[in-house]
């Protein structure tokens, strides 16, 4: 599956998770939160590790992510240490063409795949204060009516990469062209 963590803030070792969001079929991604405005609404930090924590620390398990190495540091800053074989996007799109000006989801979502995914700006504000002198919001502030559907799709758009480039990147490290550029990698 794909997962990803949703968090108070973008420094990792720091960051209180908001949610995990997850995918384990393209267009059926959904968001497990744990905080948020409406804490009545679901369940706690706690009791959703307790019960995810067997799953995503299976070695058996495959887990795909974007930047995953963000999502790692804050699952073993909340007691989580994935051990399944770990796939990143990120890296694999950086490995394919580390030419292109942006790794990231969203302009790889609209380049490799024609979404447009919805700005996370769109929920928390611009960085700062805007015109209006409202601060930026943090994740867990964003009612889950909208941050439901833009973490699930997250998490769908992060496998449907998965889809497009992983099955690349095998490819070229079968290129004898390239042998040992991608050492290790399957």
């Amino acid at each position: 599956p794909a997962a990803d963590t949703e968090t108070d803030s973008l420094h990792a070792r720091t960051a209180r998770l908001g949610g995990i969001p997850v995918a384990g079929a393209s267009g059926e991604g959904f968001y497990i939160p744990v905080r948020s405005p409406e804490m009545a609404g679901h369940l706690s930090v706690d009791a959703v590790l307790d019960r995810m924590r067997p799953v995503l620390e299976s070695p058996e398990l495959e887990i795909l992510g974007h930047n995953l190495k963000f999502d790692l540091v804050v699952l073993r800053n909340h007691g989580v240490v994935p051990r399944g074989r770990l796939q990143d996007t990120m890296v694999a799109d950086y490995l394919l063409e580390p030419t292109r000006s942006s790794h990231g989801m969203d302009a790889l979502a609209e380049s490799l795949l024609g979404i447009r995914c919805v700005p996370i700006t769109d929920l928390i504000g611009a960085r700062g204060r805007g015109r209006s002198g409202t601060p930026q919001k943090r994740f867990d502030e964003v009612p889950l009516s909208l941050a439901g559907p833009y973490a699930a799709e997250d998490a769908d758009v992060t496998l449907r990469l998965a889809e497009v480039l992983l099955p690349r990147v095998g490819r070229e490290a079968a290129d004898p062209r390239l042998a040992g550029l991608f050492a290790d990698v399957e």
